[in-house]
């Protein structure tokens, strides 16, 4: 038996997709019990996510249609088809803190009205370890009233049994990237850095600016027109600072930007007295000031390397010469490479590293599973899934030479992606850059 797009076009509800799962899937679904009558469901602080992951996941349960059995089914509904990818491998992360191994899990990926857009799971390996598989996903996407698939086959039912995995790779085509991973980490790594060219001999990689108390100089939307309504001169102290939401996408953030006077003549610069200074500050910056000083015990524990000459300003440091240029942004520490572009003037702090450019095919690289497969094998701390994109780290990282022709046509995706980023398009999208690098 195999599922079709017709088999998932009518579900949009509990009730059809319940159908679904009994007809479809050959579970014994009890009649007449609503899903969380046979469902474990896990609450999102329980997995750990974090704010924006657990933001996107609306919820997350396995099907449990026999008492105490599981059925290794997951259930996750999103409210986005946009990088749900990454919020997966979230997910299965928390449960396997939890004790479920990803390995024998099978995922159902959902939009709020139930309908399955994407069915998944982690290619077994010789160590059962997860995190080194390879994520498969077989995606359907809704246009209209018709579903469609971004490869042409059909899911055999069976694939959500034990013993699946065999014919489930015989009947669908695979992405080929899974096939350049079956090699070997060393072989695949070595071939990548013969073939690429060093990040740090083409482009320049910088630090984000240090502010050492960001609840304090870091502030959201609200914050920043309340502090504009209370004096209009604030404008002058208040930059962008983006952050990232999820993969392509930037967080409106703005930062209280307050260079030193060693670097930046200010109104209370030539002032010896901290007191004094700060009485011209006040006058001069109003808003800012009532902000600055419900944080002045945190903002004076700064050291002198994150902190002006007074306690109020940023660090001593230097930015990179013209912050104001178009940017890639990526995080220092993150579980997956999630890199955006900054067209505008925004200064990121220093969780973030920056890549002056206007290439956006060096974005579709960084973005891609291929550079995430590489930095996943080489970057990562031994224990977690954490990535370590310190600056050496990505000076030394290999990326694929590209003729003109080829800049134009990964750009031109990344351009459609930074368009229209929650088009349910992204992952044909995605998917494409993939298979081009």
């Amino acid at each position: 038996m195999l599922i079709t797009q017709d088999d998932i076009q009518p579900i949009g509800d509990e009730a059809t997709l319940l159908h679904f799962l009994e007809e479809k899937l050959n579970l014994p679904i009890p009649e007449s019990l609503p899903l969380e009558d046979i469902t474990t469901k896990f609450a999102k602080f329980a997995l750990g996510l974090s704010a924006v992951v657990a933001n996107q996941v609306l919820d997350c349960q396995e099907l449990s249609v026999s008492p105490g059995e599981s059925s290794g089914i997951i259930l996750i509904r999103f409210n986005s088809e946009s990088g749900y990818a990454e919020a997966l491998r979230a997910v299965a992360e928390g449960l396997d803190k939890l004790g479920r191994s990803p390995i024998n899990l099978r995922f159902i990926c959902m939009n709020e009205y139930f309908q399955p857009f994407a069915f998944a799971n982690f290619n077994d390996s010789e160590s059962k370890d997860w995190q080194t598989a390879v994520l498969n996903i077989r995606v359907w996407t809704q246009e209209n009233t018709h579903i469609h698939t971004s490869w042409e086959h059909e899911l055999p039912a069976n694939f959500f049994g034990k013993e699946s995995t065999d014919e489930f790779e015989d009947k669908i085509e695979i992405n080929e990237f899974n096939v350049i991973a079956s090699l070997s980490s060393p072989d695949l790594s070595a071939k990548l850095e013969d073939i690429g060219t060093q990040l740090g001999m083409l482009e320049h990689i910088h630090s984000g600016i240090t502010t050492a108390y960001d609840r304090a100089l870091l502030i959201d939307e609200g914050t920043r027109k309340h502090l504009l309504a209370e004096d209009p001169n604030s404008h002058e102290l208040i930059k962008r600072s983006p952050r990232i939401s999820r993969k392509w996408i930037c967080e409106p953030k703005y930062l209280i930007g307050i260079l030193s006077s060693h670097i930046k003549q200010w109104p209370w610069s030539h002032i010896s007295s901290e007191s004094a200074a700060e009485r011209i500050f006040e006058e001069t910056y109003p808003a800012i000031h009532a902000h600055l000083s419900r944080y002045t015990n945190g903002l004076k524990k700064r050291t002198e390397n994150v902190q002006g000459k007074f306690y109020w300003e940023m660090s001593n440091k230097r930015l990179y010469s013209t912050p104001e240029r178009p940017k890639i942004i990526y995080p220092l520490s993150p579980t997956s490479m999630q890199a955006v572009y900054d067209p505008l003037d925004g200064i990121p702090t220093s969780s973030f590293h920056i890549i002056p450019t206007t290439d956006l095919s060096l974005l579709s690289i960084l973005n891609s599973n291929c550079f995430q497969w590489y930095a996943k094998t080489n970057y990562s701390k031994p224990i977690g899934n954490q990535l370590i994109l310190k600056k050496g780290n990505m000076q030394n990282a290999p990326i694929a030479p590209r003729t003109e022709e080829q800049k134009v046509e990964l750009s031109s995706l990344v351009q459609q992606i930074l368009d229209t980023p929650n088009s349910p398009n992204v992952p044909n999208l995605e998917e494409e850059i993939n298979m081009l690098v």
